[in-house]
């Protein structure tokens, strides 16, 4: 088994941490070292939300979350009169686009998907610029 073969890799599998997603609806459980493996129906893998489903919006909602938090922590520099609007552009580009657009190539394109990024760009912008 992969089991066996990992402990002769010298590899460990820590049975309480570990879960297993099943993409393929399964009855069959997986037994390590006499324990059940929990089986889930999402993950967070590397910093994004993995579903059994292939659903993103619940990545992509909680990235727009975070990319907010992240645009919030730099209102100061918007609000600044010392810098010009291109400086924030580009800020906002830099600090604030790379914190929501992370994990993105593995997000199932949608216009639903693409609107509500879409939405969110626009929505900082407009703060950004002081347009209402």
């Amino acid at each position: 088994t992969n089991f066996n073969h990992s402990l002769s890799l010298g590899l460990q599998i820590n049975s309480a941490k570990t879960k297993i997603m099943d993409l393929t609806n399964s009855t069959d459980n997986i037994v390590i070292n006499g324990q059940t493996l929990e089986k889930v129906e999402h993950f967070t893998y590397l910093g994004s939300k993995v579903s059994n489903n292939g659903d993103t919006m619940k990545e992509i909602n909680s990235r727009i979350a975070i990319a907010a938090s992240a645009f919030t922590k730099l209102t100061n520099i918007w609000q600044s009169q010392d810098l010009s609007i291109c400086t924030k552009v580009k800020l906002f580009r830099s600090c604030v686009i790379p914190v929501l657009t992370y994990g993105c190539e593995s997000w199932k394109s949608t216009k639903k998907i693409d609107k509500k990024l879409d939405s969110f760009e626009n929505k900082c912008l407009r703060k950004l610029l002081k347009v209402k």
